[in-house]
This record gives C-alpha cells, sequence and structure tokens, in this order.
C-alpha cells in the first residue's frame, strides 16, 4: 500500500528522449541548459541586469515548457509524458529494472512509453554539419 502512495511520485511526469542519448549526455546537456536558462542576464561589463532565476517551479499534470526544456528542445531533445497507468507501472518495478527502463526511454528512436508532447526541430548548428 505505501508504494502506491509513494510510487507515482518517484517517476517522473515527463522525460527527455533523443535516440542513442546517454545518461552522462543528458546530465550535461541539463546541466548547460539549466546554466543558460536560470543565469543573470548581465552586460558586456559584467553588470548584471536581472537576478538569476529560481529553479523550483509548480508540479503540473502535463507541465509547460520551461526555460530548460525550450533550451533542451533546441539541442534536439523530445519531452514525452507518461500517462498515470505507465507511471504506477514504472513505480512497481525495482529501482534497478525502472533504471534501465528510463535508459531505454531516454535514448529509443520510438519510446515504448509516453505520449510526445514537446519536439521540435534544433535549431543550433552541429559542429559536424555543413555550412
Amino acid at each position: 500500500m505505501l508504494l502506491m502512495l509513494a510510487g507515482p511520485e518517484a517517476v517522473p511526469p515527463t522525460f527527455l528522449n533523443r535516440p542513442g542519448a546517454s545518461a552522462a549526455l543528458l546530465d550535461r546537456e541539463t546541466a548547460m541548459c539549466r546554466v543558460i536558462a536560470t543565469g543573470p542576464a548581465a552586460t558586456i561589463d559584467g553588470r548584471q541586469l536581472t537576478p538569476a532565476v529560481p529553479e523550483a517551479l509548480p508540479r503540473a499534470i502535463e507541465p509547460v515548457r520551461s526555460s530548460t526544456d525550450a533550451c533542451m528542445i533546441a539541442r534536439g531533445w523530445r519531452r514525452f509524458v507518461l500517462s498515470s497507468g505507465e507511471r504506477r507501472a514504472l513505480a512497481r518495478m525495482s529501482a534497478a529494472r525502472r533504471m534501465r527502463t528510463l535508459a531505454a526511454l531516454r535514448s529509443a528512436r520510438q519510446p515504448a512509453m509516453g505520449r510526445l508532447v514537446d519536439a521540435g526541430k534544433p535549431i543550433l548548428r552541429s559542429p559536424s554539419a555543413p555550412d
């Protein structure tokens, strides 16, 4: 019974996906986008124009796109939302199996769970792409 109460809250309502992505890549790009999205704007001589944006945002069933999400989408990631049933199924899994399943969802070309809610064409040029 305790698992049912804590279960869905232990599983994120959304996940980011990019085919072939590793956990290390997700962590690195998320950290970079958080800095971009929450860092204070400054003038060229270093004077701060705006305060940093706090990271705490209210939770929602289908969260709106945050600045960090917008940055990740621009970098080629897609955001999927999990249904209540999918979240319950993930919560019932052992921690190791849940981590493997979430890793597979993160890197799959077509994730087996979730509904695509946010995707777009990457707007940042890849260094390996021709001009």
